[in-house]
């Protein structure tokens, strides 16, 4: 789960429990993440532990950790734990009037993907401390050069992003800029070459550039043994087919399935929006049909 609250929450996740509430299909968190991803998966492998009346032929139950910031649960694997020959990932899922101008100017712009941007300004004392012209120039270049975005889409699979990077958290601290960026992957050399190519735009501002919590990625295969098996299974169960993607995300089945070659593996789960913020939520007749 991703622990985030709202401003004016004062929920603390060490010992409050969730304020869940019910809104028409969907469960909800008062003014916090609801834990639905991956809550949701771990309830379901929990419940089948458990189940006494469920038909199926042995299973393992692969629970990690931090699979949202380092991976460090996937990465420390010790393969030769594991039996099975399929894998099923259960982790799957926007001067003041010069101001105003502006304000209006990026709702304008990014409504679609942002319908509840809000840019507040506060005013404050002028700083002790401010960088240099030359210091600004050298880190606004930086920064405005440094891939944002889809790098390069699949050669194979038409409409997949191959590559990317996420230029995510800039900081300011104690005279010190710390920059982190996140590239994701279906190539593993293509993620090394553009890790490679900002280490080297940062490395040119005087800065120590550190790669770290590199993962392989995971390959799609359309020819799945398993794919076809639950395409066929929620057919029966649903009388429609399930929509199938290929989707440019940091999952753990590369790691996985770079730690057991060979195993059969997909992803799939309910219909949750809004993960890792407050808004999220959790499709409740689609747990029924996951479940």
């Amino acid at each position: 789960m991703v622990p985030e609250k709202t401003r004016q929450s004062s929920h603390d996740f060490l010992v409050d429990g969730l304020q869940l509430q019910i809104d028409g299909e969907w469960l909800t968190a008062t003014d916090t993440t609801l834990g639905a991803d991956n809550g949701i998966g771990v309830a379901a492998m929990l419940a089948l532990l458990e189940s006494t009346d469920v038909c199926h032929g042995p299973l393992e139950a692969l629970f990690t950790v931090t699979e949202e910031t380092t991976m460090a649960g996937a990465l420390g694997l010790d393969a030769a734990l594991l039996n099975g020959t399929v894998l099923l990932n259960l982790d799957t899922e926007e001067a003041l009037q010069a101001i105003d101008q502006l304000d209006q100017l990026l709702k304008q712009e990014l409504n679609t993907v942002e319908p509840y941007l809000c840019l507040n300004v506060e005013s404050m004392a002028a700083p002790a401390r401010v960088f240099t012209t030359v210091d600004q120039k050298l880190w606004l270049n930086a920064l405005h050069s440094c891939h944002h975005g889809v790098k390069r889409y699949s050669d194979h699979f038409e409409g997949v992003v191959e590559t990317s990077n996420n230029l995510g958290v800039l900081l300011m601290k104690d005279g010190q800029i710390s920059v982190d960026c996140f590239t994701r992957h279906l190539i593993d050399s293509a993620t090394i070459e553009l890790a490679d190519n900002i280490s080297g735009l940062f490395s040119l501002t005087g800065a120590e550039v550190k790669q770290a919590g590199f993962f392989p990625g995971w390959q799609p295969d359309p020819n799945s043994d398993v794919l076809t098996r639950i395409v066929r299974v929620y057919q029966q169960l649903n009388g429609s087919k399930p929509e199938i993607k290929i989707i440019h995300a940091a999952l753990e089945c590369g790691i996985l399935s770079a730690a057991k070659p060979g195993v059969d593996m997909i992803s799939f789960g309910p219909q949750i929006e809004n993960p890792h913020t407050p808004a999220e939520r959790v499709r409740i007749d689609s747990v029924d049909r996951f479940w």
